[in-house]
């Protein structure tokens, strides 16, 4: 059918020009700190960053299932396809948000153990705001989906296309004044922006409103003020106690606000069966 031709090539342009807008993005940030630092430099920030988007597995790997989903509910059920968007994104961010307090709050004693002192105090600060930074762009990976799912890879297009002048610019211009920290700050100021967008076209794409970006940017600012207290907080016996009542805390607010009571309920049937394996392989 000729009619398919003109459509299927305007996605494919565009998706095309996503998937090579977006890795330039990623990996320019190193080559202007080999440039403008050193090859060592760029050492201190490629391994936090490295440590810290391997937590993007995860939405990445949910992303593969979605886009087919959402490709099929967008054009056939749009509610059921509003209501996948919706729980996606919650669950992501049920995973992201703690793991990344915990790489936010831990990062200096895991580099330290990891890769020495001297490691440490040149890339904690780095580790922390990419940690942040994932989780933004982790949660991005649900409307990313969405949005291409539904036929309009030309948004996401646009979209990274508008983001890499003011990317290279900004990049450059912090890395020259404050080195890599100042690289990690643009990478982050990036990937919160993209986030907020895209789920701000998602809505759009959508046509109704979800109400999740407020949940979003509470999560992203709590991640920010974790980044701002961690330095208060000293030494290792007084992290691992603060650290523990506020996983305990996200916890109980995840279960009794963030969890429908269906989510509960299939919830604990998954522990109990979890708890259940070690007897099962012992018997």
């Amino acid at each position: 059918d000729k009619s398919l031709l003109r459509p299927l090539f305007s996605f494919g342009v565009w998706m095309t020009i996503s998937n090579v807008v977006s890795p330039l993005m990623v990996y320019v940030d190193r080559v202007l700190i080999g440039s403008m630092l050193s090859i060592t430099a760029v050492a201190y920030y490629a391994t936090p960053y490295e440590v810290a988007t391997k937590l993007l597995i995860v939405p990445w790997a949910l992303v593969g299932v979605l886009f087919p989903a959402f490709s099929t509910t967008m054009a056939v059920d749009r509610s059921r396809g509003a209501m996948l968007y919706r729980t996606s994104a919650k669950y992501v961010g049920l995973f992201l948000l703690p793991v990344s307090l915990v790489m936010i709050v831990f990062g200096q004693d895991l580099l330290q153990v990891w890769l020495g002192h001297e490691f440490a105090v040149h890339s904690t600060r780095v580790l922390q705001i990419l940690s942040l930074g994932v989780l933004a762009n982790g949660l991005a990976a649900i409307p990313f989906a969405l949005i291409q799912g539904a036929g309009r890879a030309d948004i996401t297009g646009k979209l990274h296309l508008m983001e890499l002048p003011f990317y290279m610019v900004a990049v450059w211009y912090l890395t020259i004044h404050f080195g890599i920290v100042g690289t990690a700050i643009a990478w982050l100021v990036r990937v919160t922006a993209d986030c907020i967008l895209l789920f701000v076209l998602a809505e759009h794409v959508l046509g109704t409103r979800s109400r999740i970006l407020w949940p979003i940017c509470a999560s992203l600012v709590l991640g920010g003020a974790g980044i701002a207290i961690v330095p208060l907080l000293g030494s290792l016996p007084v992290k691992l106690p603060v650290s523990a009542f506020a996983l305990v805390l996200f916890a109980l607010l995840a279960w009794f606000w963030g969890l429908s009571k269906d989510e509960q309920l299939a919830t604990h049937r998954a522990i109990k069966m979890i708890s259940c394996l070690p007897m099962r392989f012992k018997l």
